[in-house]
C-alpha cells in the first residue's frame, strides 16, 4: 500500500511539474505576443505622427508662398 501511494504521489508531483513548465511557456508567449503587438502599436503611431507633421509643414509652406504672392 505504502509503495502505492509514493508512486501516485510521485507522479501528481510529475505532473504539477509538467503543468507549470506549461504554463510558463504558455506566460511567455503570452509576454512576447503582447511586446509585438505594443511595438506594432507604437510604429504606427509614430508614422501617423511622421505623416500629421508632413502634413502641417505642407500646410504653412503653401501659406507662406501664397503670403509673398499676393
Amino acid at each position: 500500500m505504502d509503495k502505492r501511494l509514493e508512486k501516485l504521489e510521485q507522479m501528481q508531483k510529475e505532473m504539477q511539474q509538467q503543468m507549470q513548465a506549461h504554463m510558463q511557456e504558455q506566460m511567455a508567449k503570452i509576454q512576447q505576443d503582447m511586446r509585438d503587438q505594443m511595438l506594432e502599436s507604437q510604429r504606427n503611431m509614430m508614422n501617423q505622427i511622421s505623416q500629421l507633421l508632413a502634413g502641417g509643414q505642407e500646410k504653412r509652406k503653401k501659406s507662406y508662398d501664397q503670403c509673398w504672392r499676393e
